[in-house]
């Protein structure tokens, strides 16, 4: 448990940091310079908050415990079986039994609450303001 509290400890730090940052930018009379100085400070912490999600989801995956480690994948697996089953299994299965002439109704999955979870997850939600800080946006 000490890894992963040193990683919260030194995310908290990190941001504490740019959190004053931006608080000394936004204080003052408000030019264009010092917007621009302010969005750039916000960037600057939102990166620092991807960085700290990051160190504390390595920690969480190098910890022993199954229930913290395993958690991530868990959730992942049960958020894959559920598109599978909308988007491949749900579609085959009533297109099968349009063929055989039956009419059952199947369930059909909410997925509007779930991507935000699989994208939350899997990290995909940060990556392009990453990218736009760190200035590799047209690089790849």
């Amino acid at each position: 448990m000490s890894g992963i509290a040193e990683a919260i400890g030194g995310a908290v730090s990190g941001l504490l940091g740019k959190a004053q940052d931006l608080r000394s930018a936004i204080t003052g009379e408000i030019t264009p310079d010092k917007q621009a100085e302010i969005a750039m400070r916000a960037q600057e912490l939102e990166a620092a908050l991807i960085k700290a999600q990051a160190e504390i989801t390595k920690a969480e995956v190098q910890s022993p415990s199954i229930f913290i480690a395993g958690g991530r994948p868990l959730l992942l697996w049960i958020c894959g079986l559920a598109v599978g089953m909308h988007y491949l299994v749900r579609p085959l299965l009533l297109w099968t039994l349009q063929l055989l002439g039956k009419e059952i109704p199947l369930y059909s999955l909410d997925l509007n609450t779930l991507w935000p979870v699989i994208t939350a997850a899997l990290g995909l939600g940060a990556y392009r303001t990453y990218e736009k800080v760190k200035g590799v946006q047209n690089k790849h």
